[in-house]
């Protein structure tokens, strides 16, 4: 069971759980988010809405990739590599 508080918007609910490789791997490195609350957050997003972790992190990496590449337009959402907040 993951609990963390006071981090503000970071905080996740235990109820939630924490995540596992797949999510660290998913939702971190490959969208290169180095930040293991805001991956922890993200994780527990998907857990409580019913999404798969890997799914989700995969999808967004590749939407990273079009907006690098100039495919897609983030309309300033910052939708970069390592942007966690993104």
């Amino acid at each position: 069971m993951v609990k963390i508080e006071g981090t503000g918007r970071y905080d996740v609910r235990p109820e939630y759980g924490g995540p596992e490789y797949e999510g660290l791997g998913a939702l971190g490195s490959t969208c290169g988010v180095t930040d293991p609350y805001a991956v922890t957050k993200a994780n527990t997003l998907c857990n409580q809405y019913g999404l798969d972790v890997i799914g989700v992190g995969v999808t967004i990496a590749c939407a990273m990739e079009a907006v690098e590449r100039g495919l897609l337009d983030d309309e300033g959402l910052g939708l970069r590599f390592g942007n966690a907040d993104a």
